[in-house]
């Protein structure tokens, strides 16, 4: 199950991670490096920043959901920090990793949310 809760808008919005990322949606194309590669054209970019490393990620198969995606690769510690996803509509996505702890085996109680009282609840699928 997938909940996303913006408390800005007072909404939680809960379905299935499949239905709603799909193939390479959001950060569903992270689950399995063999996608990356079958699903997608890999380049580094070139920038000026002397924080990360850039690979912009171009699908093999054209959508109007997906142009394409940049992940921003600490040259530190080679942890992904960023991903951006960009539609053929000049949206964009952007998911900021922070305060990242790698963890052998985290426990079940970390991926429980619960629903604050009063905020409406939607459905990804509807």
């Amino acid at each position: 199950d997938l909940w996303i809760y913006r408390p800005e808008d007072n909404q939680v919005m809960m379905g299935e991670f499949p239905s709603f990322f799909g193939d390479g949606k959001g950060a569903s194309f992270l689950s399995d490096i063999k996608l990356i590669r079958q699903k997608f054209n890999i380049s580094i970019e070139n920038t000026d920043s002397n924080d990360y490393y850039i690979l912009k990620l171009l699908p093999v198969k054209k959508t109007n959901d997906l142009s394409y995606i940049n992940l921003s690769i600490s040259k530190k510690t080679f942890y992904l920090e960023e991903i951006v996803t960009y539609n053929s509509y000049g949206d964009e996505t952007r998911i900021k990793l922070v305060d990242i702890k790698l963890l052998e085996n985290p426990e079940d109680s970390m991926f429980v949310f619960s629903i604050p009282y009063g905020t409406e609840v939607l459905e990804l699928d509807e």
